[in-house]
């Protein structure tokens, strides 16, 4: 079963939540605050405090947000979902990219509180509550794609307090090893990638 997670009028004493904890919760009212002066409201869980800032992209998969959050070419990035409903096969860990999430933050229209799938470790909710991630759920996600096509990608910032993004400079993003790292040795013939942020795919 799916369960809507972003309602704003609740009749419930905690909002939605799950059987593992009120933090995770979304039942805060924030924004999505671009830097052209564009807002778009949506809903955050209750531990998330400090704005998130990042470069706004979306993605139009209908599977593969566990690769997509792990992928290091989305680092320092605010990544928009455009599917309806994320989070409902959970998370497996083994799919992922890299060693840990690299967006800067998440925008949903809607997320599962569950996940249903075999090889599940965790919900999508507990992954990014367990790596500090924000995430925006509630959002016209489809308007935002519009917006985002026609203006270009820009800078945003996730916050339940009004924020000027203008005067925000995102830093450059680190994900590269500082040490060689040897795959297949027993081969002859050597190949060298240079580390940019390749994901795991690239060296499979």
């Amino acid at each position: 079963m799916i369960e809507r997670v972003w309602p704003k009028n609740s009749s419930t004493k905690n909002g939605n939540r799950s059987e593992r904890g009120d933090f995770l919760i979304i039942n805060k009212p924030a924004k999505l605050y671009l830097n052209d002066g564009q807002t778009f409201d949506g809903m955050m869980p209750a531990w998330q405090k400090d704005p998130s800032i990042g470069e706004v992209v979306f993605n139009t998969g209908m599977t593969g947000y566990v690769e997509s959050l792990t992928d290091p070419s989305y680092a320092n990035q605010i990544l928009v979902f455009t599917y309806p409903m994320i989070g409902n096969y959970g998370v497996q860990l083994e799919a992922a990219e890299s060693d840990k999430i690299q967006v800067s933050g998440v925008i949903v229209s809607e997320v599962a509180l569950k996940g249903s799938h075999s090889k599940s470790k965790s919900s999508l909710l507990e992954w990014l509550s367990s790596q500090r991630i924000p995430i925006l759920s509630g959002v016209d996600t489809r308007a935002l794609t519009k917006h985002l096509r026609s203006q270009g990608t820009m800078i945003g910032c996730i916050s339940p307090t009004a924020v000027s993004v203008k005067k925000f400079r995102l830093p450059p993003p680190v994900f590269s090893s500082f040490r060689p790292v040897n795959y297949n040795k027993k081969y002859a013939k050597k190949v060298i990638l240079v580390d940019c942020g390749a994901k795991e795919n690239i060296l499979r």
